[in-house]
């Protein structure tokens, strides 16, 4: 996406959402190599797990805290990645909203 802005103010934002999409992409490119069983890829993909697995797993323990049942292996993904969907869009609301 390539927004145009005078306003300096906006530049943080706009990187906020540039980190955001940048870390989706990365967890899903993360997605797709445990799903590809070689060797080459694994070694990739244990890299980029160091950068995308810990918000996952803080929702992870935060939910194990509070509930009694074990926690599903994919409900802190899809909460983590509907918070950023969320947080992206709001992020690029406000920044429409300055121009």
């Amino acid at each position: 996406m390539i927004i145009y802005t005078t306003n300096i103010l906006t530049a943080p934002l706009i990187l906020a959402v540039w980190c955001i999409d940048l870390y989706l992409l990365l967890a899903a490119i993360c997605f797709v190599l445990s799903r590809i069983d070689r060797t080459q890829t694994n070694s990739l993909r244990l890299t980029l797990q160091k950068f995308t697995d810990p918000m996952p797993e803080a929702v992870r323990r935060r939910l194990e805290a509070r509930r009694s049942k074990p926690t599903p292996s994919w409900l802190p993904w899809l909460i983590v990645v509907l918070g950023c969907l969320v947080l992206r869009q709001l992020l690029i609301w406000t920044v429409f909203k300055t121009l």
